[in-house]
């Protein structure tokens, strides 16, 4: 689970689909569309990545969101949406995001001898530009015990 102020960030696979933050309606079909489910103080957000499995930093295509204060859902869609990094960070799996957190040290380590503008590096087009000035991937290896697990 990744926490950035009074909003939390879990994978699909932990969470618990009778939590009370969690609107009727939800099922294995919806878990198997998103990746990350998205807690905020009144909101609840399923948040679809591309290269979930693929990318050390995946790309958001989508998200819904379900207002509790007002009932009100809200969708939206990507072309190149924001860039997750540490997704190590949400995905609490040792095998799978040592990979994912190496690579953030690494990149905060380069960020200043590789002019790393950290306001901008969530948007697509700036960090995979500086990905490609740094010689460095967005890809990796995907583990065969996960390759499937979810649609990307």
């Amino acid at each position: 689970m990744k926490t950035i102020g009074r909003t939390r960030y879990v994978h699909v696979r932990e969470i618990d689909p009778l939590h009370p933050d969690m609107p009727l309606g939800w099922s294995r079909e919806v878990e198997h569309s998103f990746n990350v489910v998205k807690y905020g103080p009144n909101t609840t957000s399923w948040l679809r990545y591309r290269g979930w499995w693929t990318r050390h930093e995946p790309v958001l295509v989508e998200y819904t969101t379900f207002n509790h204060t007002t009932g009100r859902w809200t969708h939206r869609t990507y072309k190149h949406g924001p860039v997750l990094h540490h997704k190590w960070m949400i995905l609490d799996d040792p095998m799978y995001s040592e990979e994912s957190k190496v690579r953030s040290e690494a990149i905060f380590a380069a960020k200043d001898g590789g002019r790393l503008d950290s306001r901008r590096m969530g948007q697509y087009a700036y960090w995979h530009e500086w990905l490609h000035n740094q010689s460095w991937s967005p890809w990796h290896r995907v583990s065969d015990e996960f390759r499937g697990y979810y649609s990307e």
